[in-house]
């Protein structure tokens, strides 16, 4: 009778609800409604302390003649970081997978190993091993406290990345940081993985290997009752596969970001830099490339540089 009718319809929106949790379109159907309820609820970030140096198609053609073609001599980078850290840059990161031996190599480490300002190495994932190599032993102070702890990580057969003779300047901290992230199913990236495991070695993210560079004697810790991450100042809550939620910054100009050309004839005595310093000191200064042709990322919020 109309007195039972509350009941059922209570158990249909149950069973409804149940059918949607098991089907495949749940996800789908999650990370939409979770799109809106980001941009209405989580405040864009306004600006930031990163400022993004961009290996970009105009620079390949305006420092041919001086540098030759792509991609650029190791010691070409070494000049780059030992510029950045006279200009007071806080950290530096180095968005380039150094896959292979390379001219130049000596001059990068040891521009790596000197004082001042950190720097942050990029390595790639990969679920398919590559002439069967090893990877390199990596070790991080940083993440030794998580010995004793199971945190959740993206897994990964192995990895493309430095090699020993660049791994060996680096020194501890968080000297490498991985930049392959997976999308979801519709193929935007929405989430990052704060760790990474290859072969049962741990690896931060690349933007939390910077955090982790950037600050002396930083230690990553997992809370595995309250779900997050910390490093002893900042709190990442994670989903169970260890993995934040991404906001991305208010507009294009959110990110500074400078073409390298402006870097280079600079660092090679043919400009005086002037206004340089005050745009990279105390900044963390990223080198990266948009001429490279797996740069853009499709988010929620439309394309972007990846």
């Amino acid at each position: 009778g109309p007195a039972g009718r509350p009941h059922r319809v209570l158990l249909g929106a149950l069973l409804v609800g149940l059918l949607l949790w098991l089907s495949p379109w749940q996800q789908r159907g999650s990370d939409l409604i979770n799109d809106r309820l980001v941009r209405w609820a989580a405040p864009a970030p306004a600006s930031s302390g990163v400022l993004v140096i961009d290996i970009d198609d105009a620079s390949l053609a305006d420092l041919q003649p001086q540098l030759g073609p792509w991609p650029y001599r190791r010691d070409v980078h070494a000049l780059a970081v030992d510029y950045l850290r006279e200009a007071g840059a806080r950290v530096i990161g180095m968005d380039i997978v150094f896959g292979d031996a390379r001219e130049g190599d000596t001059t990068l480490a040891a521009a790596i190993a000197r004082p001042g300002a950190p720097v942050v190495l990029a390595a790639a994932g990969l679920r398919e091993a590559i002439g069967g190599s090893l990877t390199p032993e990596l070790t991080s102070t940083a993440l030794a406290g998580l010995r004793q702890q199971s945190p959740p990580a993206e897994t990964w057969l192995t990895y493309t990345g430095p090699g020993p003779s660049l791994l060996g300047g680096a020194g501890q901290g968080a000297p490498v940081g991985m930049i392959t992230n997976p999308l979801s199913d519709d193929g935007k990236l929405r989430r990052l993985p704060l760790l990474h495991q290859v072969q049962g070695q741990w690896l931060p993210a690349f933007p939390l290997a910077l955090q982790l560079a950037g600050q002396a004697g930083a230690l990553l810790q997992f809370d595995s009752a309250a779900g997050n991450f910390s490093d002893g100042r900042q709190r990442w809550p994670v989903d169970a596969q260890g993995r934040v939620a991404l906001r991305w910054p208010a507009g294009p100009r959110a990110i500074e970001r400078m073409p390298f050309s402006q870097l280079a004839q600079a660092m090679l005595g043919r400009s005086d830099g002037r206004g340089l310093a005050e745009r990279i000191r105390g900044r963390v200064v990223v080198i990266g490339s948009s001429a490279f042709y797996g740069d853009g990322v499709i988010t929620a919020d439309g394309q972007i540089h990846g």
